[in-house]
């Protein structure tokens, strides 16, 4: 049980990278959370190493143990010194993923671009939403979305609430949310929004946005 209580603080550690990348979010920095992925890394590597000492007191084979922590080690410092250089620079696009250009909502915008006769797109979300990030990376980000967008001559919003802003709040109570993700289409022609599900699909997405653009 000693050594599960230890084993467990690792997921702890993993949580607070995932924060604090939601904090970089916020200030523009993605560096900080990459460190600190290094950094349980070495958390690991080192309680290896102590099992490692631990057993070779007591006179058991350590060196698989060692073989490890000394492998964990070099992954961390070598990934942690030189990943952010060349990940940025060697990334390459998913399959099928594209991006979508995007403008930040408020209401005016919204009103404006429903004054064009346009169909629009608002997505509610926020860095610490895990399942928005999955929406956006699985349904949105994708290249039959961004198709739809364009052959609908359709506007992309998004109502950013990492910060929490107070304006977003009121929407998304006005839809009966306490939270996000929330998904709306507004028609071309005006009037309500459709409500997309929470969980969405690429096709779910394309379907609403040319149906959007139908006269009514």
């Amino acid at each position: 049980m000693e050594t599960f209580k230890k084993a467990l603080a690792f997921p702890m550690y993993a949580a607070v990278v995932w924060l604090v990348w939601v904090l970089t979010v916020q200030t523009g920095s993605d560096t900080v959370p990459r460190i600190l992925g290094a950094g349980v890394l070495l958390a690991a590597a080192a309680w290896l190493a102590g099992s490692a000492q631990r057993r070779n007191a007591e006179g058991r084979n350590a060196v698989p143990l060692a073989a490890v922590a000394a492998i964990l080690a070099v992954v961390a410092v070598v990934g942690g010194a030189f990943w952010p250089k060349y990940a940025e620079a060697g990334a390459e696009t998913p399959s099928g993923a594209a991006h979508l250009d995007y403008e930040a909502y408020s209401p005016d915008r919204l009103a404006a671009i429903q004054a064009e006769g346009r169909p629009v797109l608002v997505n509610y979300t926020a860095a610490w939403c895990v399942s928005c990030q999955v929406n956006d990376r699985v349904a949105l980000s994708t290249k039959g979305v961004h198709d739809a967008l364009a052959r609908n001559n359709a506007a992309y919003l998004k109502a950013d609430w990492t910060k929490r802003d107070p304006q977003i709040a009121a929407e998304l109570a006005r839809y009966g949310r306490a939270g996000v993700p929330l998904y709306l289409v507004y028609g071309a022609k005006g009037g309500e929004p459709a409500i997309l599900p929470a969980i969405l699909t690429e096709g779910l997405v394309v379907k609403a946005l040319n149906k959007a653009a139908k006269p009514s």
